[in-house]
């Protein structure tokens, strides 16, 4: 395993984590809506070579989509 490789028990573990986060600061949105934007965050920005800031920017990014669902 490389340094850019997350362990994947590690990285379900950051994603369920993201997901509790999320689904306490916004427990007017489903569950399953919740679970796919994090998946689909983590799946964009996995590619990135430094995966310290994965939960933050997973974060912001499933803030900005509830956003701008909100708005649409």
């Amino acid at each position: 395993m490389t340094s850019r490789q997350v362990p994947v028990d590690a990285g379900d573990r950051e994603m369920a984590s993201t997901e509790s986060e999320l689904r306490h600061d916004h427990p007017e949105v489903a569950d399953e809506v919740i679970h796919t934007l994090v998946r689909q965050a983590y799946s964009d920005l996995t590619p990135a070579r430094v995966h310290s800031f994965l939960p933050i920017l997973v974060v912001r990014d499933v803030q900005a989509r509830l956003r701008a669902e909100a708005i649409a």
